[in-house]
């Protein structure tokens, strides 16, 4: 009797462990414009309540992965609005790292229009946490703007996937 009950809590323990069921899934995926690797480009899945956002960058061949709060790897099961966002580099940001107290008053500049108002979402950034509802200002993106807004994006994305990578397919002409 007690051999059965110890393996029960010992089952129940390595299932509650490897986080069955409410785990996050780990998405890869590669980002193409008319079949060509968009580099540079910022990948964000977001619910379509917007208060949960997955993010990641796109490297030279166009391939990314997603993470969450903290940076922590993989995304909650569910269904997703996609934003796709390459901005231009900034001037002057190349040689320094995201952390230096230069890198910091740069951005803080360019997350401000002309007249001084902060544009994006929270902290200037674009997109991510944004209810879709909300009236956001137009993000700059050097992709087609269809892609940059939870209101006007096309593209969803069912986690997990059917297969890895993902691949998101973005269209110069709409």
């Amino acid at each position: 009797m007690h051999r059965r009950l110890a393996f029960a809590l010992t089952a129940a323990a390595v299932l509650a462990l490897a986080g069955c069921g409410g785990g996050l899934v780990e998405v890869n995926g590669v980002v193409k414009l008319d079949g060509n690797p968009v580099s540079g480009a910022t990948v964000t899945f977001i619910t379509e309540d917007g208060k949960q956002s997955y993010s990641g960058q796109t490297d030279a061949s166009g391939n990314f992965s997603l993470a969450g709060t903290g940076n922590k790897s993989g995304v909650a099961p569910g269904t997703y609005k996609v934003l796709v966002v390459k901005s231009k580099p900034i001037e002057g940001a190349e040689n320094m790292g995201p952390g230096s107290p230069e890198y910091q008053k740069l951005m803080e500049k360019h997350s401000k229009d002309k007249t001084g108002k902060k544009i994006g979402g929270p902290g200037g950034v674009a997109g991510p946490a944004l209810p879709p509802s909300s009236a956001a200002p137009v993000v700059k993106t050097e992709l087609p703007a269809i892609y940059a807004s939870p209101m006007s994006t096309p593209l969803t994305q069912k986690v997990p996937p059917d297969q890895q990578p993902v691949v998101i397919e973005l269209k110069a002409k709409q």
